[in-house]
């Protein structure tokens, strides 16, 4: 140690350094370990002259000495420090607190030479580089004296959050961050914490308000490793690029060589791919093999190549040679079923194969026209069993099998191959989907994905692909995602992963619903950057930023990302119409208007693309040609009704309403307003008082009706699409409407259904819905408390306290599980759920109950299982659960827990759009109760129970009936 590097440490101990100096001072002790065990030494002799303190019991003792201290300093300055030396290497640990008099100096915390977390916290003096050193088989952070965070909480929150996640202390970083505000550093560290915490999703969400308020490197590195999480590798290789150009010292090179290294294996893929592709030519013309090593790392394509190329085998030793490439392949997958078929055919007749195996090599090759491949399948068809895997192939690629499902059926049964049986389940899936079977195509799709073998996982991921596409159209986003990474991840198994990006691009889009535009982004990126001169892709992935944008109130964003109509030569899809003509209508612009135009004039002439065509058209005219304009869009609410269960369907009905409704908003008419939001939800005459609220983008309708008096219309622009105020819904005009109303129907569409703050917790309202009230029938009370949900949820008992009455039946503890709670609730006349109430979109697309896990280890009650059920007694419910009321975030859709028990059979629903504290929650349901069993009404009772205390959560208590 150099004697001015020594006086300098010496100088700094005693607290006679200027700030610069202390800055190399401390910046010195960092990195020799002379001087660190020389202050050791100085700081042991102060605490051996300090006050004597509690010692902790040996058992609590870290292994590496940890020594405080509090001395008085010449320069009247207090310093609390530890040093903490490591077997493998030593750290300094030192923070410096400077009191008045004067501005304090703000506190240093000088760590080890390199760090423990790949993750970079918000404060600029943590966030100094340095390299990472992880140790194998330990998940330890920084090794930071519980003195100096202590010190830090009250001194240095920022710099406290920061060293909490850098320490890995996730809990109390957790606890830390609830508090903290809404900044850049704060959000940093979020991110870091999510990352740490396995929560990728939330990382990239957190990390995108940091770098929506300006440049935050260390936001971009967060997100960049959240991207690496969810195994986007090129967009978190492209982020980490990025960085790498900003030059920052240590940071810049680190990025570089993560981007390098995440980029260096799907480099050596594609290559491998590009030689696959060309092998597989070969083998199909008959012209030379598929190398056995790439069919190990594309098994998938490696198949669907090798019983193409048995078909067109016209010779025993042909079909023999394919043994080692299903050698391959099944030592890849698992299982023998690859070399099993090659021995089969190796063993037919080749005296009837040898006829059609060249014709078949030409289908394959596309050199077959289509007259004589009908003779192919007619000569097929007569062959017998020698050729029955040649005529399932033809069918097959001649695309013959909605006229041969029959016999397609036949043949993979005979085959007895998950392969061939798994295509046949698939094709079934497609022909009832396309008959409107909905119900049966998704019962076809998770049967045989239930029963499909590993080793034919390429199969396999185009169930759970096709199951996602029909689960997204029918909005439930919740199951729509899992199916997605159960594709997803049956494709990197089979090494598909152009495939494995399709499952990327539909978790883009669950995304975009949710109105997550963030995580939305980083899975469209790596769904394009899969395939970037895919024509088709590339316009799915502009059409789901123009929509996003739209959302956002960004009419350029809208417009830059919109697809031309006609783009790659296919018609506009439905979303494409919807912003087309919303954008037009938003900004009333020329230019979008022609554009909107010529996507509807793209339009087909099949019943669907008609309906579109008619709303789309209303929407765009109603504003120039009302009169003509109705009339298209009460058209296409009939035609919607027609085509009967479909998605697009549902969603353009709604779209023709919105606009009808708007427009009779526009022009004052209550009236014709009222009836057309009676008309939607099919309700009788709306008799009394009655608040109606209808959000059409930026314009908001809102209608009150007193009992006595004519509308009261309230129709203005508003400044978010997707989150207007309560003032903005219910103004002072609306609410004094209502001022003298005994009770209040609301009739609120999406996304307004299920908000709380329309109007006073004081008044006796409620949601009503589109079914009519059932008069209610004999029925046990059931009492549902006390489950027991999976541990890892970290969830306390609730409900423990018994709030049932004699004669109640009581399903509790680990009895109370998602499948014996439905069971008993489809007779019941009353019903009180006594349970934890979550919000996960990756388990439901609305708030869900966690129950005790059933035998197969589900536990959460979703509205998607509620809404499955029958309620034949037709019970009041009440979900006394934290947020049960609140709604899927979908505009287009009433949809959540109340909304499921109402189409189950409840005549009436209370829940809380609020979390409910476990103390106050036995009496205010006990009072609830009481006062129902007393004659008032649900939404009576609440409204008492809500005024009856000052706790906020009350308010979010609301009726649905």
């Amino acid at each position: 140690m150099s004697d001015p590097a020594h006086a300098l440490t010496q100088r700094y101990y005693d607290g006679e350094v200027t700030p610069d100096e202390e800055a190399a001072a401390l910046d010195h002790l960092g990195t020799c370990a002379a001087c660190q065990r020389e202050l050791a030494e100085w700081m042991a002799l102060d605490a051996a002259a300090s006050e004597p303190r509690p010692s902790a019991p040996p058992a609590a003792r870290p292994p590496a000495p940890v020594i405080p201290i509090a001395r008085a300093r010449r320069r009247g300055w207090v310093a609390a420090a530890a040093v903490v030396v490591a077997a493998a290497a030593a750290a300094v640990i030192w923070l410096a607190l400077r009191p008045a008099p004067g501005p304090a100096a703000p506190p240093r915390l000088a760590l080890a030479e390199t760090r423990a977390v790949e993750v970079r916290v918000g404060d600029p003096t943590l966030d100094r580089h340095r390299p990472l050193r992880v140790d194998r088989g330990g998940g330890g952070g920084e090794p930071i004296a519980l003195a100096a965070l202590a010190a830090l909480e009250t001194r240095a929150p920022a710099m406290y959050r920061g060293a909490l996640v850098l320490s890995r202390d996730l809990d109390r970083a957790r606890a830390a961050l609830a508090n903290a505000p809404s900044d850049t550093p704060s959000d940093v560290d979020r991110a870091a914490l999510l990352v740490l915490s396995g929560d990728p999703i939330g990382a990239i969400i957190a990390a995108d308000r940091a770098l929506a308020r300006g440049p935050a490197p260390a936001a971009r590195w967060n997100r960049a490793l959240a991207m690496r999480e969810l195994g986007l590798v090129r967009s978190a290789a492209r982020e980490l690029a990025a960085i790498a150009e900003l030059g920052e010292p240590g940071w810049s090179a680190e990025a570089r060589t993560l981007a390098d290294g995440l980029l260096r294996p799907i480099e050596d893929r594609d290559r491998a791919r590009a030689a696959f592709a060309v092998g597989e030519q070969q083998l199909l013309a008959g012209t030379g093999a598929l190398d056995a090593a790439l069919a190990t790392r594309f098994p998938g394509e490696a198949r669907v190549a090798l019983y193409d190329a048995l078909r067109s085998a016209d010779t025993p030793a042909a079909a023999r040679a394919l043994t080692p490439l299903a050698a391959a392949i099944d030592a890849a997958t698992g299982g023998d079923g690859a070399q099993r078929a090659v021995t089969r055919i190796a063993n037919a007749d080749f005296a009837v194969r040898a006829r059609f195996a060249p014709r078949y090599r030409q289908l394959v090759l596309g050199a077959l026209d289509a007259a004589a491949t009908t003779r192919l399948l007619d000569e097929l068809d007569r062959a017998g069993p020698a050729a029955a895997d040649i005529s399932f192939g033809a069918i097959v690629l001649a695309g013959a099998s909605d006229a041969r499902a029959t016999r397609l059926a036949a043949l993979a049964q005979a085959d007895g191959d998950p392969w061939l049986g798994l295509y046949v389940e698939r094709d079934r899936a497609r022909r009832q989907r396309a008959g409107g079977d909905l119900a049966g195509s998704e019962a076809t799709l998770r049967r045989a994905l239930a029963g499909c073998p590993p080793s034919v996982a390429y199969r396999c991921g185009n169930l759970a692909l096709d199951l996602t596409a029909q689960l997204i159209a029918s909005q439930r986003l919740a199951d729509a995602a899992a199916a997605a990474q159960t594709a997803r991840a049956a494709f990197i198994a089979s090494g598909t992963p152009s495939l494995a990006a399709v499952a990327l691009g539909h978790l883009g889009d669950v995304e975009r619903l949710r109105a997550r535009f963030g995580p939305m982004a980083v899975y469209l990126d790596e769904y394009l950057a899969e395939a970037p001169t895919d024509c088709e892709r590339r316009a799915f992935v502009e059409l789901e930023r123009a929509t996003a944008a739209y959302w956002q109130g960004d009419a350029a964003g809208t417009r830059a990302h919109l697809p031309e109509p006609g783009a790659c030569d296919v018609a506009p899809s439905p979303p494409q119409v919807m912003v087309a003509v919303d954008l037009a209508r938003f900004t009333d612009d020329a230019g979008d208007r022609a554009r909107a135009e010529a996507t509807l004039a793209r339009l087909g002439d099949d019943p669907m693309s008609r309906l579109i065509a008619a709303a789309g058209a209303g929407r765009l005219a109603i504003a120039i040609a009302r009169d003509p304009a109705r009339a298209e869009l009460d058209a296409a609410i009939t035609a919607a009704q027609a085509i009967g269960d479909s998605a697009n369907a549902s969603e353009f009905r709604a779209w023709a309403f919105t606009t009808l409704i708007d427009d009779a908003g526009r022009h004052g008419d209550g009236a014709a307003a009222l009836a057309l939001f009676a008309r939607e939800l099919a309700l009788p005459a709306v008799t009394g008082c009655v608040l109606a609220a209808s959000l059409d983008d930026d314009r908001i309708t809102t209608i009150a009706r007193a009992a006595d008096a004519a509308p009261i219309v309230h129709h203005a622009r508003i400044a978010a699409m997707l989150a207007p105020t309560s003032a903005e819904v219910v103004p002072t005009t609306i609410a004094a409407a209502l001022a003298r109303c005994p009770t209040i129907a609301v009739i609120a569409r999406p996304p307004l259904h299920g908000r709380a703050d329309l109007l006073p917790a004081d008044r006796v309202w409620s949601f009503v819905s589109q079914r009519a009230a059932a008069a209610p029938t004999a029925g046990p009370s059931v009492i549902v408390r006390d489950p027991v949900p999976p541990r890892e949820l970290g969830l306390p008992r609730v409900g423990t306290v018994a709030i049932e009455r004699t004669g109640d039946q009581v399903i509790a503890g680990v009895d109370a599980t998602p499948a014996r709670v439905l069971a008993a609730l489809t007779t019941a006349s009353y019903i009180e759920l006594h349970v934890h109430g979550l919000v996960d979109l990756g388990r439901a697309e609305a708030s869900l109950l966690a129950l005790s896990p059933d035998a197969d280890g589900r536990f959460a009650l979703t509205a998607s299982a509620v809404a499955g059920a029958t309620l034949t007694a037709h019970p009041i419910v009440i979900l006394a659960a934290c947020r049960a009321a609140e709604a899927s975030p979908l505009i287009n859709r009433r949809w959540g827990l109340p909304d499921a028990f109402l189409a189950a059979g409840a005549r009436a629903v209370i829940a809380a759009g609020a979390p409910i504290p476990d103390d106050q929650a036995p009496g205010f349901f006990a009072s609830l109760r009481a006062r129902l069993a007393a004659g008032a009404t649900p939404a009576q009772a609440v409204a008492a129970e809500r005024a009856a205390g000052t706790e906020p959560w009350r308010a979010k208590v609301m009726v649905f009936e």
